[in-house]
């Protein structure tokens, strides 16, 4: 995903209210990341082991389709998910 320098606060911003917003008028996250393996950085075991992790709420996950990880059971996976929440946000 190529975004500009000079948009990633703004994209930041986005995200964090966006997922504060879903999550207080759910009252739960339906998003995890407690099975998710990040790759990518100089050293990949230690990031996993650091990272903090969340369990998704199972009835929130269902509320927007999500499966029990809060991940989208779809192929398009992230994008979708992303819709989905840009979309839930004002129920």
């Amino acid at each position: 995903m190529k975004i500009p320098e000079n948009s990633i606060a703004g994209h930041l911003n986005w995200g964090t209210f966006t997922l504060r917003d879903v999550v207080t008028k759910s009252g739960a996250s339906p998003f995890g990341d407690d099975t998710v393996k990040y790759r990518g950085s100089s050293n990949d075991a230690a990031l996993n082991a650091a990272v903090l992790r969340f369990k998704a709420d199972p009835q929130a996950s269902a509320r927007f389709g999500l499966g029990q990880s809060g991940h989208q059971a779809h192929a398009c996976g992230h994008r979708r998910t992303l819709r989905a929440l840009a979309a839930c946000a004002s129920f």
